[in-house]
């Protein structure tokens, strides 16, 4: 068998070269056809392939002439081209899937190599680049004139074929099959193909921190900060997913965070709770007082729904305590209103380091630009600054509402569900007395939401809901 294959292909190749259906293919898929073809002789006069039959083999005709004639209805015969060495016949009607157009008959004694329709058909599935320029050279070199009304077909099977060879690349790439990928990007896969929503290979890749398909991706030149129609990078994949390695071998290679979403995946990672992905972010660029569509920044966020630890974080990498949202509200009032003692305490440090580094001459007259430099404040600005330090010096002053309801909601009759809205008075007697004076019961203990009993109003927030019991 394998000397078979040895002859085949001395014997074969050069002819299956000079063809011009395979010119500028790969001389591995020059090789695969040469093995597979084999050779038959036809005497003159005999037909070789009648009009209008189903063909399931591709001719090269190595030595001899034939002729392709056009059958008429009433069975004349309209002569269509000569064919001598290196032509070949059969290939429109099997990679067109038509039925044969012309008859073709041998004039003289010839030998022709033929490949069957299967063969060639696994062959270019395997080798795709190669598959693409046979379909280019079919619609080049052709002198069909009927192929001309075939070209959008042949168009389609070619955007098709690439369609196919995407999604198994990016398939693979997801996968973690290292091997697979290597082998279709060998057989001619572009690195860089995005599928219909802009995702590439390395992507996907980034995205489940297969480290060895990034590399390998990176060495065949695949672009490192391609953004998919959601405006996503690699990188930016690679820190959603906590990917250490992957984020570092990116970073290295000098990939970005430039999506139009990073921001918004900021305060998405805030609204979770995920602090991992909140410091991942920032660690790799995203600004962290990118504010949205209400000017709201992280910041407002995490302080709103008392998320010490990312507050903290947001901090820690410059977050702007006086940044201003649509109505008119910092990160510091959030905090008074919303946040519990720990994170007031953590946003007055914050003030008060403010402070000093505006009331600190020497830091506002430093030129050196090794050393940080400190704007000096304009008027807004300290009345910003002052502002936030008479909300903490007063906080314990602020007025606060809540709404009581007479029975909790677990057990709440049907006339039972209509509550009173009032300020948060000092203490948990003056709320019994005047819960007891509007719905005219004696009440004795105060419970929150989950059940839990309050001893001290200091522990209802800003437009809570309590309720009332006098069992």
């Amino acid at each position: 068998m394998y000397k078979h294959v040895q002859v085949s292909q001395s014997l074969y190749t050069s002819t299956v070269e000079r063809a011009l259906l395979f010119r500028n293919c790969s001389a591995e898929f020059i090789n695969q056809i040469g093995m597979r073809v084999r050779e038959e002789f036809f005497l003159p006069g005999e037909t070789v392939m009648e009009q209008g039959n189903a063909i399931d083999q591709i001719y090269i005709v190595s030595y001899g002439s034939l002729v392709e004639v056009f059958v008429n209805i009433d069975g004349s015969e309209e002569f269509i081209s000569k064919l001598e060495a290196e032509s070949m016949f059969g290939e429109v009607a099997v990679l067109c899937r038509i039925p044969q157009p012309y008859t073709v008959r041998v004039v003289d004694l010839c030998k022709v190599l033929r490949i069957d329709k299967q063969s060639i058909l696994n062959i270019m599935h395997i080798y795709f680049a190669d598959g693409r320029q046979v379909l280019d050279n079919l619609l080049k070199f052709s002198k069909d004139a009927k192929l001309n009304k075939l070209e959008s077909d042949i168009v389609f099977m070619i955007s098709e074929q690439e369609v196919e060879l995407s999604l198994k690349v990016n398939n693979a790439a997801y996968q973690g099959k290292t091997s697979h990928l290597k082998s279709l990007i060998k057989s001619g896969a572009d690195p860089n193909r995005a599928d219909y929503d802009g995702r590439t290979p390395m992507h996907l890749a980034a995205l489940r921190g297969h480290e060895d398909i990034v590399q390998f991706l990176l060495q065949e030149g695949a672009d490192v900060d391609v953004e998919d129609r959601f405006g996503n990078t690699p990188l930016l994949e690679a820190v959603k997913g906590c990917h250490t390695t992957v984020i570092k071998i990116l970073r290295t290679v000098g990939g970005h965070l430039t999506g139009k979403n990073a921001g918004c995946l900021l305060h998405q990672a805030v609204l979770a709770g995920n602090s991992e992905v909140v410091r991942a972010l920032l660690d790799n660029g995203i600004d962290p007082n990118y504010s949205d569509h209400n000017r709201q920044t992280a910041l407002h966020i995490a302080a709103s729904e008392g998320l010490v630890m990312i507050v903290q974080i947001l901090l820690e990498y410059g977050a702007d305590i006086h940044a201003i949202d649509r109505w008119g509200k910092t990160p510091v009032q959030e905090s008074i209103q919303f946040g519990s003692n720990a994170l007031k305490n953590i946003m007055k440090d914050a003030v008060m380091q403010t402070s000093k580094r505006l009331e600190t001459p020497e830091l506002q007259n430093v030129e050196d630009e090794s050393t940080p430099v400190y704007e000096k404040s304009t008027a807004d600005e300290k009345q910003e600054l002052e502002t936030c330090k008479s909300f903490l010096v007063n906080d314990e002053q602020m007025k606060r509402r809540c709404t009581i309801f007479p029975h909790p909601p677990w057990t709440a009759p049907g006339d039972g569900k209509r509550g009173v809205v009032t300020w948060v008075p000092d203490t948990v007697g003056e709320l019994l007395d005047f819960a007891s004076k509007y719905f005219g019961y004696k009440y004795n203990f105060v419970l929150n939401p989950n059940g839990g009993e309050i001893i001290c109003t200091d522990h209802i927030r800003d437009s809570e809901r309590v309720y009332v019991l006098y069992e």
